[in-house]
């Protein structure tokens, strides 16, 4: 204890012949109370190997007086930071082997040529792209946590600078909001990119866990047929996004060339005898980006990203105006099939070495279950909504669920339409002259009779039905759309729709507190839990996607929240909202067209 309040990480030695712990040298840490008490055991026992006990991992030789370089010891040290960081790209250990290798033999002046004896050597029992996509991965975690003593990465001038940058603001909020340039009617992608990209838990996503840095994934589908990936396209928007919001250009900071470790490549099983650098076609594994921000706040210009969106999602592969929620639905579904490409690619490429292993639970195999715990773009949008089918005559009840990323609500027109319909039960029909969005969602989830009978089981007939929904599972970010735009009336809905900037409860639309029990005729019974309260599920607005113009022709901005305060994003140009916070301004919006929520941590 007394040796852990003076001394931690690195700073402490654990010597390899045994399980002694102490204070190394005083070059490692010379503050006052060093006793040096590894070298003291060292001097005394006669070990002469001891490694370091923090993230540097490091060998001390005794005989040296100095750290020394074991290739073995430093490619299982970088395996197990894979294993670590990155569970998808990581590979089981391997044995240590020896043989003749043609480094084995140097040559000297006085003796000539030379054999230094077995060579060990440590290879990677996976194939070079999976090397090369963890390298990739390692080089821009160690950048985003500011780690600049790590010596396994060439520290280019540019990745640097961002290190350093990181480990100085390490705490501070990933993303200021900047521009986006409209790239001829596309407002309806910028508005939508805006708010996902000020979403808290897609920052967290790619910036911190970096679920699909898109290096990794150029490197695992090269030299196959797929040669794009849209959310390869995302994550380097977030990057450029992030790197305009601070000054510094972190896609070029990513894309630094280097020369990767030998000691991490030379040896993989394609070739365990083989000294030679890896497969020099990957030098050209570089972005087609060429634009990025180099000052502080330059807009960002989505051409590669917008070419992949037009590639991928047919429907909108025109510079004609669309809708923002259609395109954001698509866009999630397009995200979730490349991002399941990518893992699943990077599975087949470990199990590949793997097929005649006998089946036990080790290591790596937890390692490998993590990978299904990871949270994808979809996934985090990702709710399910839970319908209803009550027989009004003998109250046979049938349920049946489905997955939703977002929720549309019915506005003024819809509800004096459908409000006649909606029977008498413990919550009241919704206010006409003033609509609200807590108003909106008590209408979507009240019970209503449908215009035609519906089949029923017990009856074996067609009987009055009663349908209802709720929510049987909340998702993380919930996405509301308004839906302002009458098709059959051909026009836009104009109202005022009101809406909480925090607190948006919506844990009494669970099916527990809220859903029909049965009903017969008229009567219907609710259920009511015994009069017990709700659970408290709330959600703090982050973002809004606004539609003016009328039906045919109009124009999408956005306002998102950063920090404390709320911004206006309209295309390229990006201003405060209002005064003070902004969020006063942001409420009185009166052409809201998409909500942007996040759930309250509990």
């Amino acid at each position: 204890e007394s040796i852990l309040s003076r001394a931690s990480g690195d700073s402490l030695i654990q010597c390899l012949e045994c399980d002694m712990v102490g204070c190394g040298p005083t070059f490692l840490d010379n503050r006052y109370g060093n006793n040096q008490h590894a070298m003291l055991h060292f001097l005394m026992s006669g070990h002469k190997f001891g490694v370091t006990c923090g993230p540097m991992g490091e060998i001390f030789c005794m005989a040296c007086g100095d750290f020394i370089y074991h290739e073995c010891f430093d490619q299982e040290r970088e395996r197990l930071f894979v294993e670590i960081h990155f569970p998808s790209l990581c590979w089981k250990e391997t044995p240590i082997l020896r043989g003749v290798d043609p480094s084995s033999f140097i040559f000297t002046p006085e003796h000539g040529v030379m054999w230094r004896g077995m060579m060990a050597t440590y290879p990677n029992p996976v194939s070079t792209q999976i090397v090369h996509a963890s390298r990739f991965a390692a080089k821009r975690l160690l950048m985003f946590r500011g780690l600049v003593g790590e010596k396994t990465i060439d520290w280019g001038p540019k990745a640097l600078a961002l290190a350093i940058y990181q480990q100085r603001h390490l705490n501070k909020e990933l993303i200021a909001p900047v521009g986006i340039y409209n790239l001829g009617n596309t407002c309806f992608i910028n508005a939508v990119l805006q708010c996902l990209i000020h979403c808290p838990l897609l920052q967290d996503l790619f910036l911190r866990q970096m679920v699909h840095p898109y290096k990794c994934c150029e490197a695992l589908r090269w030299g196959s047929n797929k040669l794009s990936c849209l959310t390869c396209e995302l994550d380097k928007l977030f990057l450029e996004y992030y790197g305009s919001s601070i000054g510094i250009d972190v896609i070029a900071a990513s894309e630094e060339q280097r020369v990767p470790s030998e000691a991490f490549f030379s040896n993989t099983i394609d070739n365990p005898n083989s000294t030679s650098k890896p497969n020099s076609s990957f030098a050209g594994l570089t972005c087609n980006k060429k634009q990025h921000p180099e000052y502080r706040g330059h807009p960002i210009v989505p051409s590669s990203l917008l070419a992949e969106i037009w590639k991928n999602i047919r429907s909108i592969a025109r510079n004609d105006q669309h809708d923002s929620q259609e395109f954001f639905q698509a866009f999630l579904d397009s995200l979730e099939t490349h991002t399941l490409f990518y893992q699943k690619l990077a599975r087949e490429m470990r199990q590949v070495y793997y097929q005649s292993e006998i089946k036990h639970s080790t290591p790596f195999e937890l390692a490998q279950s993590k990978v299904a715990e990871i949270d994808s773009v979809k996934k985090i949008f990702t709710g399910i909504l839970r319908s209803t089918l009550v027989c009004e005559k003998c109250g046979c009840k049938r349920i049946q669920s489905e997955p939703f990323t977002n929720i549309s609500l019915p506005l003024a027109k819809e509800f004096q339409a459908s409000a006649s319909t909606a029977e008498t039960g413990s919550r009241s029909s919704p206010r006409k002259g003033k609509i609200s969005v807590e108003i909106c969602l008590e209408h979507f989830t009240l019970p209503e009779v449908l215009t035609d009978p519906v089949h029923c089981p017990s009856c074996s007939t067609k009987t009055r039905t009663i349908k209802q929904h709720t929510f049987s599972k909340l998702p993380k970010v919930l996405c509301l759309h308004l839906k302002r735009f009458d098709a059959a009336g051909s026009n836009k809905i104009n109202e005022f729709v009101s809406f909480p900037a925090l607190g948006l409860d919506l844990g009494s639309y669970l099916p527990h507190w809220s859903e029909i029990i049965q009903g017969h005729g008229e009567d219907e019974t609710r259920n009511s839990n015994g009069g017990a309260d709700s659970p408290k599920v709330l959600y703090d607005l982050f973002g809004i996607v606004n539609h003016k113009g009328s039906l045919n022709q109009g124009h999408y901005m956005c306002r998102v929240k950063f920090g404390e305060h709320w911004y206006n994003c309209n295309d390229s140009f990006v201003s405060k909202a209002g005064e003070g916070t902004g969020e006063n301004d942001v409420r009185q919006s009166d052409d809201a067209y998409m909500l942007f929520y996040i759930q309250r941590a509990k």
